[in-house]
């Protein structure tokens, strides 16, 4: 009876009203809604983000500029061992046999031997090496034996140049022999040192202007 109250004009526009509930404007806004969660700007954000993080280029060029003032410093130090003059006797019967050996104050592994010159106070050894791993700051040590066949070998005298002294412009001349308190003593060693480019260094290709 409630039902047929109503005119049939009312109830068709009942029946649109519930149809027109969900109408299809509205879904396609929540669809759009859902679609948009993640915006393109959020992911340029995220972009934008992970290009800050990483390090700029002044940061990288600092870095290799480093690296290579590192590799700039390292370098090969030529040794030339010419003689010695004056040399103590350590000989009861005869004359010294010296030889001398040459190391990087520090580093044993760069150690260097002359050969050995019999019946000698003044020899000359004419000896060359090249000495890797030298690097500003490190001290060049001499020592001067005497050989015996027996028993240990004697120290005739020791010296040292430090690297002030040659890495600018080489060194060349005669050292003082000392004892091992550090006090001269007789003879006097006569060396040649200068400094090159380590290989690495200088088969590197020269940058274009």
């Amino acid at each position: 009876a409630e039902e047929a109250a109503l005119p049939p004009s009312v109830a068709e526009r009942v029946l649109f009203v519930e149809e027109a509930a969900s109408p299809p404007g509205v879904a396609e806004h929540v669809l759009f809604v859902e679609e948009a969660a993640a915006p393109p700007t959020a992911a340029a954000s995220a972009l934008v983000v992970d290009e800050e993080a990483a390090p700029p280029p002044a940061a990288a060029a600092g870095a290799l500029a480093a690296d290579e003032g590192i590799a700039e410093d390292d370098s090969l130090l030529k040794v030339s061992i010419v003689g010695a003059t004056g040399l103590r006797n350590a000989e009861w019967f005869g004359k010294s046999d010296p030889y001398c050996m040459c190391q990087l104050k520090g580093k044993p592994r760069t150690k260097v031997q002359t050969e050995v010159v019999s019946s000698q106070l003044n020899p000359v050894w004419n000896f060359e090496a090249t000495l890797d791993g030298y690097s500003k700051g490190d001290t060049l040590e001499f020592e001067v034996y005497d050989k015996d066949t027996f028993n240990a070998h004697d120290l005739l005298g020791m010296a040292t140049l430090s690297s002030d002294c040659f890495h600018s412009n080489g060194f060349e001349g005669d050292l003082q022999l000392l004892d091992r308190n550090g006090k001269p003593c007789k003879g006097a060693l006569r060396i040649k040192v200068g400094r090159q480019a380590s290989p690495s260094r200088a088969e590197e290709p020269t940058p274009a202007p």
